[in-house]
């Protein structure tokens, strides 16, 4: 499997990804030729890439094997070779080295909460509820790549739905959840991210402060750091 980073090359940002999943379809270990057999793509859709060759897969591989055999083609027996070559075919993108990263698994709580929260944005873009609890348990996954998926392929306005979203279920029944779900967000935002959920935490400490601090003396001593200096007000 490998990491692919398409803003690394105007940016050299690796926040933002896809996952390419590869096998070796003829033969196993040192020789083999690998292919991509699926894709998840930056915001964790499941995309199986089949090949558009007009003969079967089986035969095609078969035939690419063969070829490499011969001493052809010899960047797709390794995995990152592999990797370069499906990227520049398929989708057209220029590289670099740091372009591509080799993983051993999936990162599945980036790829969940990628799903997750698009659909929910999609949800607050039409104009549709959003469950309170569902929305905080999906940012309570939130690494800083889920946020940079978020700037990088939502239009403007998703930020003032999302926000708005947040303060409506910051404060409500079962708060023990909303205050874990809430210190969780803070700590993986960043920027406006990061400061608008101080504003949240605040206000989550002000509606139920016994059950606020109950939950803050759970969390590691770095993080209790991190949530107090994020409680004390602005410009103190």
């Amino acid at each position: 499997m490998t990491n692919y980073y398409p803003d690394y090359i105007t940016e050299g940002d690796t926040h933002t990804y896809d996952v390419l999943v590869l096998s070796q379809p003829v033969r196993q270990g040192e020789g083999g030729v690998w292919c991509v057999e699926r894709v998840y793509d930056i915001c964790g859709r499941v995309c199986p890439y089949f090949t558009d060759t007009g003969v079967p897969a089986a035969d095609y591989y078969a035939e690419l094997q063969a070829a490499c055999d011969t001493g052809e083609h010899p960047e797709l027996l390794l995995p990152l070779g592999a990797a370069r070559a499906f990227v520049t075919g398929h989708y057209g993108d220029d590289i670099l080295p740091g372009s591509f990263t080799l993983v051993s698994s999936i990162n599945h709580a980036y790829i969940r909460a990628s799903c997750r929260i698009n659909h929910l944005l999609s949800n607050l873009q039409y104009g549709y509820k959003v469950d309170d609890m569902d929305l905080l348990d999906c940012m309570s996954m939130f690494t800083r790549d889920n946020w940079d998926v978020l700037d990088s392929f939502h239009n403007s306005g998703w930020w003032e739905l999302l926000r708005n979203a947040l303060e409506q279920a910051a404060v409500g029944e079962d708060q023990e959840t909303r205050d874990l779900c809430m210190m969780r967000l803070y700590l993986s935002a960043h920027g406006a991210y990061r400061e608008a959920a101080a504003g949240l935490l605040r206000a989550q400490r002000s509606a139920g402060p016994e059950t606020f601090a109950a939950v803050l003396a759970e969390c590691s001593g770095e993080e209790q750091a991190l949530l107090r200096a994020a409680l004390e007000p602005a410009g103190t």
